[in-house]
């Protein structure tokens, strides 16, 4: 099949810029970076907005370097787009203007240059979802550290407290960081990317807030042994 580029002369004319950051919460919308034809797409929008023709393309193109994903025809485009407009991750962003033709192209764009993708609210942790995994995760610290067992309310404190600060450190590099730092990000594959999510977002939110670190030594207390009745002996017998 002929590759099809886009006419030799044309112009683009772009009416949306696209924001540095994208924060998604929505659990919809971050499911779709998990489905391999709507995440190719995402990623083939990161170098400009597109037509539907060029997004056409650039999907053959993955498809015949990497393997294991087929070629998609213009009907499915349309129908990807569509749902990822609808999860706020693509806006139409401008036209491009062929001499001669009537009708002009219709250019897309993500809706933000790096997307953050935050899939857990601070709140999850009050549901009975998040209730039942903080316990769990409190019996194992206490297990591995020889606590008490921990109390409940004050796990769902201190967790969503973290969450929050995690995701206030995060979004504050996204947003503040330099060209290079911008490029890190978003040239993170999504695997690449919680990972980075969870180590940078765990060490900055303790190095910079030691109140969580205290919040965690408080309610880990250690298992308080038995003394002895008075009467009692100790030691070996001679």
């Amino acid at each position: 099949m002929a590759k099809e580029n886009p006419p030799e002369h044309y112009q683009d004319i772009i009416t949306y810029e696209t924001p540095p950051v994208k924060i998604i919460r929505d659990r919809d919308a971050i499911d779709l970076f998990y489905i391999p034809n709507y995440y190719i797409m995402i990623i083939a929008l990161r170098q400009a907005p597109m037509t539907v023709r060029d997004l056409k393309q650039a999907f053959k193109d993955y498809a015949d370097r990497y393997g294991g994903i087929k070629p998609i025809g213009i009907k499915s485009i349309y129908r990807y787009l569509k749902a990822l407009e609808e999860a706020g991750l693509v806006v139409p962003a401008g036209q491009r203007v062929v001499p001669g033709k009537m009708v002009n192209e219709t250019l897309f764009a993500r809706t933000g240059q790096i997307f953050l993708l935050f899939n857990l609210k601070p709140d999850w942790w009050l549901t009975n979802e998040g209730k039942q995994i903080a316990l769990r995760i409190g019996k194992l610290m206490a297990f591995s550290f020889n606590a008490k067992p921990l109390p409940l309310k004050a796990l769902q404190e201190l967790f969503m407290e973290y969450e929050t600060k995690r995701q206030s450190v995060l979004e504050e590099i996204a947003t503040k960081g330099d060209r290079e730092i911008l490029e890190i990000l978003a040239g993170s594959t999504l695997e690449e990317h919680f990972r980075i999510e969870a180590y940078v977002g765990s060490f900055v939110s303790f190095i910079t807030q030691p109140a969580l670190l205290e919040k965690l030594k408080k309610i880990m207390k250690p298992e308080e042994r038995k003394k002895p009745a008075a009467n009692s002996i100790e030691g070996p017998l001679e």
